[in-house]
């Protein structure tokens, strides 16, 4: 396998490193912290060997120079080189896009794979690969129930939930909330999803009706990485609801509207990497080996 690069991100990419330098791949590091304190934690005669044998990096651009292949933070658009903006960091890893460079990250905006592209370099992103999208998928389902059960004392079976977005994430989480006995709600936009979800036992509502039904649920769960429910909604939730967010960036939720009211929303970003990150670091591991492969 070629030499790579590994910069920033959580524990997923600590474990991915670990688990790279175990196929006796040439790994370099740099501001990846998590590996000092988290790689093969409970495995410490083993962990002091692999991290041995990774490389660290005096700067990104030294990184860079020495690898192939260079995988980034998780999600990426987020991630900030130390010293710089995410802006800088976007110029600082496209300067490096050329011929024969592979990139892999998740959460890439696409401009970045555009002009990468155009370059002659191969950027794959986790998040919007099919292959790694139902395992992310179903990980963020699990991390959500864990963090539902936190807040929910009589535990989920009984429990009226609304899950707004039937994308790859909100249908592992209602399939999962359905399984463990919730009465679950799923909030759509398209025929075809609300056409989908009835087809999998579950109840249905469209964003635009779905103030009238706000009052009924013990939770509500967003998906949707945009403004779904604005002040009006906001007024309508009961003040014992529990509010989950699970979107990247701003998320779903009028967050001056929540304030006024009174309610909490649980921010939970990167649940994947919270709850699985060596079933995470797994499932990259395989994605990085089939793009290479393919590619020669």
């Amino acid at each position: 396998m070629k030499k790579i690069g590994i910069c920033g991100g959580d524990v997923r990419n600590a474990y991915l490193a670990g688990l790279l330098s175990a196929k006796d791949c040439e790994v370099w590091i740099w501001d990846l912290d998590a590996a000092k304190d988290s790689l093969w934690e409970n495995r410490i005669e083993e962990a002091q060997g692999r991290l041995a044998k990774l490389h660290g990096a005096e700067s990104f651009e030294a990184l860079a120079e020495q690898v192939d292949v260079l995988i980034g933070a998780t999600p990426l658009f987020r991630y900030a080189l130390p010293g710089t903006t995410a802006e800088e960091t976007a110029e600082r890893f496209l300067r490096l896009s050329k011929e024969g460079r592979y990139f892999f990250a998740g959460g890439i905006p696409s401009s970045w794979i555009t002009r990468a592209k155009n370059a002659g370099a191969v950027w794959t992103d986790f998040l919007r690969d099919t292959r790694y999208q139902e395992l992310n998928a179903r990980l963020t389902a699990e991390g959500t129930l864990a963090e539902m059960l936190l807040c929910a004392v009589g535990g989920l079976a009984g429990n009226s939930v609304l899950v707004s977005g039937y994308g790859s994430c909100g249908k592992a989480i209602a399939k999962q909330l359905q399984a463990n006995g919730a009465e679950v709600t799923v909030c759509v936009r398209r025929i075809e999803s609300a056409r989908e979800a009835a087809e999998a036992g579950l109840k249905v509502c469209y964003f635009e009706y779905v103030e009238k039904l706000l009052q009924e649920f013990d939770f509500v769960i967003n998906t949707v990485p945009a403004g779904v429910f604005g002040k009006e909604c906001i007024k309508q939730l009961r003040k014992d609801s529990r509010l989950l967010e699970i979107a990247s960036g701003a998320g779903g939720f009028d967050m001056d509207a929540i304030q006024e009211s009174g309610l909490q929303v649980k921010r939970c970003p990167g649940l994947p990497g919270k709850y699985a990150p060596l079933c995470c670091a797994r499932g990259m591991l395989e994605l990085v080996e089939q793009v290479l492969m393919e590619n020669g």
